[in-house]
């Protein structure tokens, strides 16, 4: 590659990054309030430690704003409590035709993205955020 085509990949990839940081800005301004305030403080991150006590702590926040807010629930099996995603409204079906997530593990494992969960795209994208801000 020669100089011009390097000038050319590296401001494209400037460009893409841009792009990626305004849509994931987009999604968050798309949040309703009480989740935007749960998401809060995402762009203080200043090292790995940080970004994963923030992870940890929106969690809990969005785990608690579920709590406060009954209309999301769905019908109860066998004792678990089910709900809907606050952010992405995904409600995955369980093994036994139930809808939503489990309240509150299976919520937190789909917020999270672990124990083989597919993780909340709309926290996935507030997570991104907070990574940028720490990698800048």
């Amino acid at each position: 590659m020669n100089t011009c085509d390097l000038l050319f990949v590296e401001d494209e990839i400037q460009t893409l990054r841009t792009d990626l940081f305004m849509a994931r800005l987009t999604i968050l301004e798309l949040m309703s309030e009480p989740a935007k305030n749960a998401l809060e403080g995402f762009s203080g991150c200043r090292s790995l430690e940080e970004v994963q006590r923030w992870e940890r702590n929106a969690i809990e926040k969005l785990l608690s704003l579920v709590q406060t807010s009954a209309g999301e629930r769905h019908s109860l099996l066998e004792g678990a409590q089910r709900v809907s995603c606050p952010l992405c409204k995904k409600s995955r079906q369980g093994n036994h035709g139930s809808m939503g997530f489990t309240f509150p593990r299976g919520l937190r494992r789909h917020f999270a993205g672990t124990h083989n969960s597919y993780q909340c795209p709309v926290f996935e994208a507030t997570l991104g955020l907070c990574r940028q801000f720490f990698t800048r």
